[in-house]
């Protein structure tokens, strides 16, 4: 926002200041706006996804990214997309999103597994099974939960079951989320304690 509202000023050097301010403080409501949209249609896509009302929450997902650009509302409409069996949206949407998502994004480890699962249950082994490797190579940087053993033993033996493999990264996914979430805004939690106040992140 401080580096929009300096280029908007720059290009407005001879308008009369009160005109500026004007300029100035309709980009701040707008961008304010837009950001509350998101924000909005996020949270409520992500209570459907909860509440496994699938359509209802991708539908949300796409809302949001329509108003934002943002990549990570596109990981999510590829995870609804995924349990509503809709796999070549999933696809899509995951592809999109590994062209702009930011390497520090939350959301970068679910991309990351739902990229796994997507694949495998779309029966591309060569190509789930090296995505499943990376995302474990990335899980293992992460604090992980033990049950990346389980997930490392099917890869290991290269024998999947998609059901228990896509309940692990559910669970482990959203266990990540949520506890730096929780360390992000209160500075509290398992990885305040366990990191020192520091949280190490490995896209």
């Amino acid at each position: 926002m401080e580096k929009a509202n300096r280029c908007i000023m720059a290009g407005l050097k001879r308008i009369p200041t009160y005109l500026v301010m004007l300029v100035a403080l309709i980009g701040l409501t707008s961008c304010s706006t837009t950001y509350t949209i998101y924000g909005q249609d996020m949270f409520q896509g992500k209570n459907f996804l909860a509440e496994e009302e699938y359509e209802q929450a991708r539908g949300d997902f796409l809302k949001a990214y329509q108003t934002l650009k943002n990549p990570d509302a596109l990981v999510f409409a590829a995870t609804a997309s995924y349990k509503l069996n809709d796999l070549p949206a999933a696809e899509g949407y995951i592809s999109d999103a590994e062209q702009s998502i930011k390497e520090t994004s939350l959301y970068c480890l679910r991309m990351l597994g739902y990229k796994a699962l997507i694949l495998l249950k779309d029966l591309k082994r060569q190509e789930g099974m090296e995505a499943l490797k990376v995302y474990l190579d990335n899980y293992r940087h992460l604090y992980p939960l033990t049950t990346i053993n389980e997930v490392e033993k099917m890869m290991k033996q290269e024998k999947i079951n998609m059901t228990l493999l896509e309940k692990l990264i559910d669970e482990q996914v959203k266990v990540y989320e949520d506890e730096v979430t929780q360390y992000l805004e209160t500075n509290t939690g398992f990885l305040a304690r366990f990191s020192g106040g520091r949280v190490r992140m490995r896209p």
